[in-house]
């Protein structure tokens, strides 16, 4: 709040220090004004007197002077732009680890069995039983159901997984095999059946 005053001859800016410093020694009441800051005086252009008032309290200028009001705090100003980030601080300390979590649940197996009948012949020679595309054998066997009648005990020569070789030389099981020999003089065959297991 500002009040302007002309006079001839004097300046006004002395007269408002002098008020300041009567307003300081002279407060008794509520100077400034404490609900809003306010200082209020009264000015006699006769003399170029000044002095503080408690408008608060209800005190009032003479008819030969004139109010003069001001702030003693300006109004807030604008907020200022905002400056740049900070540089990123340093990295905090490692934590400490954290509780086991619960066992997962148990994974399943898909196994498939595969069984493949077999005849060989007088002579040796050999029949295999494959796994289905994408799974792999992990274990096999047989069992000769007939054998010609001058042939006491069948020759097992081996019996096995199946190993193939994928385009990168990487060995896997694909089935399981049997290599046996049938000594018999006549054309009998010697008969039975082979199984894989796969998964």
């Amino acid at each position: 709040m500002r009040a302007r005053i002309q006079r001839s001859g004097r300046t006004v800016a002395p007269l408002i220090a002098a008020a300041l410093l009567i307003s300081t020694a002279t407060a008794l009441g509520a100077i400034p004004d404490n609900t809003n800051g306010v200082i209020s005086a009264c000015y006699k252009s006769s003399t170029g007197a000044i002095r503080a008032i408690d408008a608060q309290a209800g005190d009032t200028c003479a008819k030969s002077e004139s109010l003069l009001t001001w702030n003693q705090v300006g109004p807030q100003g604008p907020a200022g732009p905002q400056g740049p980030a900070g540089p990123q601080g340093p990295a905090g300390p490692q934590g400490a680890t954290g509780p086991q979590g619960p066992a997962g649940p148990a994974g399943s197996v898909s196994v498939t069995p595969v069984t493949t009948l077999f005849s060989i012949g007088p002579g040796q020679s050999q029949a295999s039983a494959t796994c289905p595309t994408g799974t792999a054998a992990t274990g096999g066997g047989y069992h000769i159901t007939a054998t010609p009648v001058d042939v006491q005990q069948p020759y097992v020569n081996a019996s096995g997984p199946v190993i193939e070789t994928d385009q990168f030389s990487v060995p896997s099981s694909v089935g399981w095999f049997i290599q046996m020999f049938n000594g018999t003089t006549s054309a009998a065959s010697i008969d039975g059946y082979l199984w894989v297991v796969c998964v």
